[in-house]
């Protein structure tokens, strides 16, 4: 009758050619992930940039389709001309909040009634690094759209 052994001894053997990865080979990819990680950050970093500064247009639009409904709501009319960007309006707030590094260029005056119908005019807004839009304003409205 054989005895069995419900847990056999292990030995301490060691076997040759036993796996893993050499210094050399981690090295090797490790240069391979920095190189492609080098290459990808600036186009990430481009692409994050690209996102904030669509991202300031987008709020800009909003504010001067809000801009109609403010002075309506207030009962002021407003001449919109470059002087006055930094002056508050009757509801005590500027006609726009600019995120930094952005700017404004009006050309000609654009006059909106308290009835919140205006003139029209073009208004060009400029982000960080020189890139333009211009914005058409038409009126009776002024809602506003991108020149082409």
């Amino acid at each position: 009758m054989s005895e069995s052994r419900p847990h056999a001894r292990r030995s301490n053997v060691v076997v040759s050619g036993a796996t893993g990865f050499t210094l050399l080979e981690l090295l090797v990819v490790l240069l391979i992930t920095s190189l492609l990680a080098g290459l990808a950050a600036p186009r990430i970093s481009d692409a994050l940039e690209r996102r904030r500064i669509d991202n300031g247009f987008r709020l800009l639009e909003r504010q001067i389709s809000l801009l109609r409904q403010r002075l309506i709501a207030s009962g002021g009319a407003l001449k919109l001309t470059q002087d006055i960007l930094e002056k508050p309006l009757t509801d005590g707030r500027p006609p726009f909040s600019l995120p930094e590094g952005f700017g404004v260029t009006i050309d000609r005056e654009i006059l909106f009634g308290a009835n919140g119908a205006c003139s029209g005019g073009d208004i060009v807004f400029v982000a960080p690094g020189g890139l333009q839009r211009r914005l058409i304003l038409d009126p009776p409205f002024c809602l506003p759209r991108q020149a082409q």
